[in-house]
């Protein structure tokens, strides 16, 4: 009996070993670039590397012969710095994958579902949403048949939705000063809208700075008197919306003058 048992013991033992066996994998030059770890006859645990040794991707997959890297589960991106890029979620049940993107500074810049079918790469379903870098909302909406479900914006709608304009000063400022400016309708996709500064108070030019990304527009006072921006909504031939005797939405800010 005992002898059995040791049998039994020993060959659980050797199951256990093998299932959990490691692969490891180099560059050419030498690098660890990845390690595969069986964890059963299913699942396997996988880590890639970049070359200068810190964590590239990590999560795990299915062992099925049918179906190459068959992942599930949660999956980790890290930028070569060892930063959290992305999170890929995996519902195989319902072929799904809930993503997010993450700045550096740790910020959620992008989250939504995206369709894991074999026949679509990146096929985006349902509400997504997005952020600048800051946490400001950018926009959120819904995707259809893999494209951004735009409407067309007619003028009394115009009227109504919520604007936020940030104008980034820190003094009052004196002709010819600048200011950096950001104008968002998080309902509405940007490709969708444009701001256009009216009148002879303000200039208006691309920021080509480092914050470019959360402030796109910079602003020089050439006048005395208010800031006017006027909204224009692009319907899909690229035209304005608002017919040809309509007002458009303006809206009106004052900044502190020197």
């Amino acid at each position: 009996m005992k002898f059995i048992r040791c049998c039994f013991f020993c060959l659980y033992i050797i199951a256990l070993v093998s299932c959990n066996k490691k692969e490891y994998y180099y560059y050419k030059t030498g690098e660890l670039e990845s390690v595969i770890e069986h964890i059963d006859d299913r699942i396997v645990n996988v880590k890639y590397y970049h070359k200068n040794g810190n964590l590239l991707e990590e999560g795990c997959w299915l062992d099925n012969k049918k179906v190459k890297d068959d992942r599930i589960g949660l999956w980790k991106i890290y930028s070569d710095d060892g930063k959290l890029e992305w999170e890929n979620n995996y519902d195989n049940e319902h072929k799904l994958c809930y993503s997010k993107f993450y700045f550096p500074n740790g910020i959620v810049g992008l989250e939504g579902c995206i369709s894991v079918e074999q026949d679509r790469k990146d096929y985006r379903i349902g509400h997504w949403s997005e952020h600048l870098s800051d946490g400001v909302l950018l926009w959120e909406g819904e995707y259809i048949d893999g494209k951004i479900q735009r409407r067309e914006i007619d003028y009394d709608e115009a009227l109504k939705l919520k604007v936020n304009v940030d104008i980034k000063y820190d003094k009052k400022i004196k002709i010819g000063d600048t200011v950096k400016y950001r104008v968002i309708i998080p309902s509405v996709h940007y490709s969708q809208y444009s701001a256009i500064v009216v009148g002879d108070n303000y200039e208006c030019k691309m920021n080509t700075e480092s914050d470019k990304d959360l402030y796109p527009g910079i602003l020089i006072r050439k006048g005395s008197g208010s800031l006017r921006f006027t909204l224009c909504f692009h319907d899909s031939t690229g035209k304005f919306t608002p017919k040809v005797g309509q007002k458009l939405r303006c809206l009106e800010y004052i900044i502190p003058e020197k």
